[in-house]
Formats: structure tokens, C-alpha cells, sequence
């Protein structure tokens, strides 16, 4: 029990790992912890500076327990378990993590909330509920996508909310709701795909979605419309292809309407 505590670098050295037990409350410095392919969890916790997570260590984070300030940076092979409830895990705005990571939602109605960066390098991986019903990631931070694959909310009821940024560069691919579920780019929210290679999806198979926000193919990168849409959202918010590719993939319905070259520049393309 940490609470009203702050847990620091053992008096005579070293560092503790979290090795299937439970820190409830309070801080954790980031020369204090570590984490083992043995999980543990944090509850409730305020994750202070720096930490490193070894490869194919995981943890559980719950009751908000929330990474403000520094950088984590993940190995690679790494999940980071959501429980709870409400909100189990918060990324804060001055914190980052990176490398090759997945998040997952371990209970049902569990939302994962970044309001700070996200950076994906390699790998394959998840932001997703597992099939748990009412899965949500909301982001009014950045997710970068600059390697590997990152699938942001897949299958089942998952919801994704977006009124930061969301970006495929550097190569990278990110699926923004796949198979299905839902996805709103609200207001003040950026879907983007900068540079050769680079690949935002959003939306595919039965995923619906909305866009009040921007979306954007620059410097050559690709964002496919997939899922099941409206002529209403490529028109109520700004895209711009004009420097790259803005593919149809998935099912508009254009009834009572008029599709029309993209406000922002550029063309739709017909694909697949």
C-alpha cells in the first residue's frame, strides 16, 4: 500500500521489479520499477519519470492510474492490461511512451484515455478490448505511427474518440476500427498519413464512423475510407488529398447527395 507515499530507488541500490504483486496508490519514480514477464498490477498509481519495460513484460494498470511526465519505453512484445473501472489507464500530457507495445482492455466498459504521445515503432499490435463489450480509447493526445502495424480499436464494440492526432508516417500503417465498432474524428481531431509507405485506415468491414475533424494524405501517404460511412462526413470536417491518396474502400452512402472533389484538395480514388 503506497498511498500517500512515494516509492523511490531502494536506499542501498537497485531497483524494484513488479513481479505479480499489486502497488496500490501514491507515486512510483521511475528509477524505482521495472516490470517482469510475471505481470503485476498497478492500481490507482501516479507513474513519475522514466521507466523502462524489458521485452515480453507486461503489466495491469486500473482505478486511473496515470503515467505523467518522462518517457516508458517498451522493448518490444510488451502489453499493457486496462481493468477496472471507468477509466483504467490515463497517459498524461507530458508523458510519452514508445517502441513496440499493445494496450488491452481486460474488463468490460473499460476506457484507456492519452492525452500525452503515443509513439509506435515496430511490431504488430494492439489498442484493443479483446472482444470485452464497450472497449473505448479516447485521445486528445498524439498517436504516432512510425513503424510496424497498430491497430487502434478492433472488432467487437469497440469506440475510438479522436480531437488530437492520429498519424501514420515514416512507413508506418495504423487501422484506425477495424472488422467493427465505431469511430468518431470529432472536432479538432487529425487523421493523417505523411510520407511514402505510410497508411492510415480508417475504418473496415461493418466499423462505422464520423468525421467533424481533419483528414489528411500528405507527402504521399495513403488514408483509406473504409467501414460504412456517409457523403455528410467526407463534407462536415476538411480533407485534403492533394499531396497523396485518398482511397474509398468501404461503403459510402451517397443517397440524397452529391460527392464532390475533397474541400481540403486533391481526388477520391475507387479502390478495391
Amino acid at each position: 500500500n503506497n498511498a500517500g507515499a512515494t516509492l523511490v530507488t531502494p536506499n542501498g541500490g537497485g531497483i524494484y521489479t513488479l513481479f505479480g504483486g499489486t502497488i496500490t496508490s501514491g507515486t512510483v519514480n521511475g528509477t524505482a520499477l521495472t516490470f517482469s514477464n510475471n505481470g503485476g498490477t498497478l492500481s490507482g498509481s501516479t507513474m513519475s519519470g522514466n521507466f523502462s519495460v524489458p521485452s515480453s513484460a507486461s503489466f495491469t494498470a486500473n482505478t486511473g492510474t496515470t503515467f505523467t511526465g518522462g518517457i516508458t519505453t517498451f522493448a518490444g512484445n510488451n502489453i499493457a492490461y486496462a481493468n477496472g473501472a471507468g477509466t483504467g489507464l490515463v497517459i498524461g500530457p507530458s508523458a510519452t511512451w514508445t517502441g513496440n507495445f499493445s494496450i488491452y482492455g481486460n474488463v468490460a466498459g473499460i476506457n484507456v484515455l492519452n492525452q500525452g504521445t503515443l509513439d509506435h515503432t515496430s511490431g504488430t499490435n494492439y489498442i484493443y478490448g479483446q472482444g470485452y463489450t464497450g472497449f473505448t480509447f479516447t485521445n486528445s493526445g498524439t498517436v504516432n505511427g512510425t513503424g510496424g502495424t497498430l491497430n487502434i480499436g478492433y472488432a467487437g464494440t469497440d469506440s475510438v474518440t479522436n480531437t488530437g492526432t492520429i498519424m501514420a508516417s515514416g512507413g508506418g500503417i495504423i487501422n484506425v476500427g477495424s472488422v467493427s465498432g465505431s469511430v468518431a474524428n470529432n472536432t479538432g481531431g487529425v487523421l493523417e498519413a505523411n510520407g511514402a509507405g505510410s497508411t492510415l485506415m480508417l475504418g473496415s468491414g461493418t466499423t462505422t464512423w464520423t468525421n467533424t475533424g481533419t483528414i489528411l494524405a500528405t507527402n504521399t501517404g495513403t488514408v483509406d475510407l473504409g467501414g460504412v460511412f456517409s457523403t455528410a462526413d467526407l463534407t462536415s470536417g476538411t480533407i485534403n488529398g492533394a499531396a497523396g491518396t485518398l482511397d474509398i474502400t468501404g461503403s459510402l452512402n451517397n443517397g440524397g447527395a452529391n460527392l464532390n472533389a475533397p474541400d481540403g484538395g486533391g481526388i477520391f480514388t475507387l479502390s478495391g
